[in-house]
């Protein structure tokens, strides 16, 4: 028994040795975690009428608004980097990374008081076209998200960047599914008596699972965290790297919250409809460019430190290609297959038939204009993620892309 569970451990906590393994273990998890998505979009469509999921996906608004600035906006692009910069000095790693983290919380403590004070109005401001009933609704929820799910998703999301900078990718890539799992698990007890506030509460016991098993993280990492706040090197450098960043993020989500708004004119429903649709035409991105942003981004941070410019120039070259080698495929797979997923979620329950056919028209308009710039859309996933070598980044490495073709 003791020497299962010696085996288990190595494996949960075993370090990728290449890129191209973490790329592979981390685009496997992902499909994983998507598929349980799916069942959980199944599963509320099957509980929940598409006016009740409106109420649901808009009170994900504001959290996943400060969730992305800090997260994808802050978090995604810089902390990593920082993080294998100190690694081989413990006192420095613990002084940089603890007061990052310590400002990300501040900012995150901040965001959720301004937030619950005025949020109120700015329901009614980004739903001006549901009922008084809805948007009160709707603001309940927000509140349960900003102070239940949000703290955990933020601080669980720091622990995977911890996980991921010391190459440990495996537990890192359970915790979505495990969070999915809390969702799917929450509905089908408590639909019958909390109604629509069961998956609420399975979003909030969701990332409290996904912060649980994470915690393991950093006990195999050479980090000791802690309570301090200076003004560092590092953390001077993660607010220059983030600030650009953040302001892309911020761009996104102002898209995000006008697609609401918008979609809040055109009869009950079109909000599920559009984020169905909007979700779906997201997954290669997610299985592709996204695994091998992440994968990519240790090795990379690893290898630039260390100065050797040719090899990082090569690895970059290398991991476009293969964007492109396997994006094709998808293009080809998914293109065809717009009129066929959406039945798979819409035609069950309590969404009615002839809405599947809405959904897999926007499904495939989305595709129309998706499919074309994949391959821009899956490197930008990956290049992302290090924006310190992004902006004019061939120029200024001098990358020969044909020496790479052979």
């Amino acid at each position: 028994m003791n020497r299962f569970i010696h085996k288990t451990t190595q494996f949960v906590f075993s370090k990728q040795r290449s890129m191209f393994s973490s790329a592979l273990l981390l685009a496997c998890m992902i499909v994983i975690s998507r598929l349980f998505g799916f069942l959980r979009y199944r599963i509320l469509a099957g509980y929940f009428s598409t006016e009740q999921l409106d109420i649901f996906f808009a009170s994900f608004r504001i959290p996943d608004l400060v969730f992305e600035l800090l997260i994808t906006g802050a978090l995604t692009s810089s902390f990593i980097p920082i993080y294998i910069q100190y690694q081989n000095s413990k006192e420095d790693l613990r002084i940089n990374v603890s007061s990052i983290i310590n400002v990300i919380c501040l900012v995150l403590i901040g965001c959720i008081i301004i937030l619950l004070l005025f949020l109120n109005p700015l329901i009614y401001l980004i739903t001006p076209g549901y009922s008084s009933t809805k948007i009160n609704e709707i603001i309940t929820y927000s509140r349960f998200l900003l102070i239940g799910q949000l703290p955990f998703l933020v601080v669980g999301n720091i622990l995977t960047g911890i996980g991921q900078a010391n190459k440990i990718f495996l537990l890192s890539a359970l915790a979505p599914i495990i969070y999915n799992l809390g969702i799917i698990i929450s509905i089908i007890l408590f639909a019958g008596s909390l109604h629509l506030l069961a998956p609420v509460v399975g979003v909030i016991l969701g990332a409290v699972l996904f912060f649980v098993v994470q915690l393991p993280l950093l006990a195999k990492s050479d980090f000791n965290y802690s309570f301090i706040l200076r003004k560092t090197e590092g953390l001077r450098k993660f607010v220059r790297i983030t600030i650009p960043r953040i302001v892309s993020v911020l761009v996104a989500q102002i898209d995000a919250t006008v697609d609401l708004t918008l979609t809040t004119f055109l009869g009950a429903g079109s909000y599920t409809i559009f984020y169905f649709a909007q979700h779906f035409q997201l997954l290669p991105v997610s299985v592709i460019g996204i695994s091998f942003g992440q994968a990519s981004l240790p090795y990379l941070s690893e290898i630039y430190n260390e100065g050797k410019i040719e090899e990082f120039k090569k690895i970059i070259i290398d991991s476009i290609l293969n964007l492109f080698f396997f994006g094709h495929p998808d293009f080809v797979f998914f293109h065809p297959c717009t009129y066929s997923p959406s039945p798979v979620v819409f035609r069950r329950g309590k969404i009615r038939l002839g809405l599947d056919r809405t959904n897999s028209h926007h499904s495939f308009l989305f595709f129309l204009f998706y499919t074309r710039p994949l391959y821009l859309l899956l490197s930008h996933e990956m290049l992302l993620r290090f924006p310190r070598y992004q902006n004019s980044f061939f120029c200024w490495t001098g990358i020969d892309i044909d020496q790479y073709r052979h």
